[in-house]
């Protein structure tokens, strides 16, 4: 069953390391949402847990407003937040492409923190 699920991609920081604002967030159907691993670790800042959810994304999205599509790794950042389940999370990306079949496997881990 398909997800929505929102990208944002981010900047990076300036020469002088000041954090650049994040991209426009897009929109992307998940060919599936799955659990990540569960492990949990415990550290000075709150608790941290891993990989909260696998996303499986299609090699190509389809860019809003036109009839063209665009490689999905293209359309990601080194640096990017995907937004599951409600969840904000940082995102990694695994690509699996073999002729054209395939997908993009996003690993979404998130901070949770106690202030």
């Amino acid at each position: 069953m398909s997800e929505l699920v929102t990208i944002t991609p981010q900047a990076g920081r300036n020469t002088d390391g000041d954090p650049q604002p994040a991209g426009t967030p897009f929109d992307l159907f998940a060919l599936e949402v799955a659990p990540g691993n569960t492990l949990l670790r415990f550290g000075v800042g709150g608790d941290l847990d891993s990989v909260e959810f696998t996303a499986y994304l299609p090699l190509r999205r389809r860019i809003p407003d036109t009839s063209d599509y665009q490689s999905t790794v293209e359309a990601l950042t080194d640096n990017f937040r995907i937004l599951v389940r409600g969840r904000d999370c940082a995102g990694r990306l695994q690509e699996w492409n073999s002729g054209g079949q395939g997908g993009v496997v996003v690993l979404c881990h998130s901070a949770r923190g106690k202030s």
